[in-house]
C-alpha cells in the first residue's frame, strides 16, 4: 500500500466508525456485486466479514481502506475477503490493498499467530492419536481455517515425523510397536481398560471353560469374575493366575513353560504342547497391535506362536483392547481379524476402522 493512497481510517472501537465500516462495505462492494446475481458469493463475503468484526473489535484495531468511487463496479472487498482474508496469515494480514494493522506494531500479532498456528497442530496430534488419521476437509471446517493451511500443517507434521501424508489427509506414523514392560503398560489408558474388562467379565457364564491371555486388559477382567460357579480358565499369565488364587470356586490350569518376564507370561515349546491337549468355549486374548486391512500382531514371535494356538482350541475368540491399539502393526503377525467373533474396546476406537471391522462380521462392543 502506497503513503500516498488516499484511505478512510475506522477504529472499531469507536461505534460509529463501526457503522461508517459496514456501511461502507454495503454501499461500495456488496450492493454492485450482488446485481451480478452471484448471491452465493453475497453470503460468504457476509459470513467473513462479521468473522472478521468479531475477531478484531475487542482488540483495538485499525483498519485503513482505500477509498473507492460509488460508479465502480468492481467487488473490492469481497474479493479480498473470498480470495486472501482465509489464505492469508503474515504479520499484518496483508489483503491486496486492503490491510488490518495493529495500532502499536510490534511483534505480538506475529507472536498471536504462531501461538494459534501450534494451538492447531497440537489438537491436530490429538486428534490423530483418538481417529488415527486425519482428513483435510475436515480440520478446515473445524479449525476455520483454509484447505492450504491444514496441508501446511500436515507437511510441518510430517517433517517432525509425527504422521504419513495420505491423499486428502494423513495418518499416524507407526513405527513397529514396542514391547513395553507390564508395569508400564499398566499405567497407560487404565481407565479404559477397567471399564473393558468389566464389560467382558459379563460375556462368561457359569461353567465356561476359557483361555485367558497375558495383558493389563485381561488381569483387569479378572477381578470381575468371584460371581461365577464351576469356571475353568487356562491362562500362561502369572498375574492372572494370581488374581484367581482370590477365587477357589474357579479351577486354574497353567500351561507352564519359559517365562517372559516383561509380560510374566508362560511361552515355548513346552507351553504350545500342553496347549494342544485342550478345546475351550471362549478365548480372551488382549492384543498389542490390531489392524483392519493386516490383522493382528504382537512384538515377540513366541508369543505369537502361541496366540495362534490360542485361537485354533477356542470355539469363540473375545478381543480385548482399548482404542490406542488400533492402526497399528508389530512385528510377529498373529492372525487376520475375520478369526475374531467380538472385540470390547471404548468409544474412542477410529471410525473408519469400526466400519471395517463391522462389514468383517465382527461384534464389537463399546464402553
Amino acid at each position: 500500500m502506497h503513503s500516498n493512497d488516499p484511505k478512510l481510517v475506522f477504529n472499531l472501537k469507536d461505534h460509529s466508525c463501526l457503522f461508517a465500516l459496514i456501511t461502507y462495505f454495503f454501499v461500495y462492494d456488496l450492493v454492485p456485486y450482488t446485481f451480478t446475481a452471484k448471491i452465493y458469493q453475497f453470503h460468504i463475503a457476509v459470513k467473513y466479514f462479521f468473522i472478521l468484526i468479531i475477531k478484531f473489535i475487542s482488540q483495538g484495531f485499525v483498519i485503513y481502506l482505500p477509498q473507492i468511487s460509488p460508479k465502480s463496479s468492481k467487488p473490492l472487498f469481497l474479493s479480498r475477503i473470498i480470495d486472501s482474508f482465509a489464505f492469508n496469515s503474515t504479520k499484518y494480514l496483508h489483503l491486496k490493498d486492503f490491510i488490518i494493522t495493529k495500532k502499536l506494531l510490534g511483534k505480538k500479532m506475529e507472536t498471536d499467530d504462531r501461538d494459534l498456528t501450534l494451538d492447531r497442530r497440537v489438537k491436530m496430534i490429538d486428534l490423530l492419536e483418538i481417529e488415527g488419521q486425519l482428513k483435510v476437509s475436515e480440520l478446515s471446517k473445524k479449525f476455520r481455517v483454509s484447505e492450504v493451511t491444514i496441508r501446511n500443517d500436515l507437511a510441518h507434521l510430517e517433517q517432525k515425523g509425527l504422521l504419513i501424508r495420505t491423499r486428502g489427509g494423513g495418518i499416524k506414523n507407526q513405527r513397529v510397536n514396542i514391547d513395553f514392560h507390564l508395569s508400564e503398560k499398566a499405567k497407560r489408558h487404565l481407565t479404559e481398560k477397567q471399564k473393558i474388562g468389566k464389560r467382558t467379565a459379563e460375556l462368561i457364564k457359569d461353567d465356561d471353560t476359557i483361555i485367558m491371555d497375558s495383558g493389563t486388559t485381561t488381569l483387569e477382567m479378572a477381578k470381575h469374575l468371584s460371581h461365577l460357579k464351576n469356571l475353568t480358565i487356562i491362562t500362561n499369565a502369572l498375574n492372572v493366575a494370581s488374581q484367581l488364587i482370590n477365587y477357589p470356586q474357579i479351577n486354574v490350569i497353567m500351561l507352564g513353560g519359559m517365562l517372559r518376564h516383561s509380560s510374566l507370561s508362560m511361552i515355548g515349546p513346552i507351553a504350545e504342547a500342553n496347549i494342544r491337549n485342550y478345546f475351550c468355549d471362549k478365548l480372551i486374548m488382549g492384543v498389542d497391535s490390531i489392524d483392519s486391512q493386516y490383522g493382528i500382531s504382537t512384538p515377540t514371535i513366541e508369543e505369537a506362536q502361541l496366540n495362534k494356538l490360542m485361537i485354533e482350541i477356542s470355539k469363540e475368540v473375545i478381543v480385548i483392547t482399548d482404542s490406542s491399539k488400533f492402526l497399528r502393526k508389530s512385528f510377529a503377525y498373529i492372525a487376520p481379524v475375520n478369526v475374531i467373533n467380538t472385540i470390547v474396546t471404548d468409544s474412542n476406537i477410529p471410525q473408519e476402522e469400526y466400519k471395517n471391522l463391522i462389514n468383517a462380521g465382527i461384534e464389537i462392543i463399546t464402553v
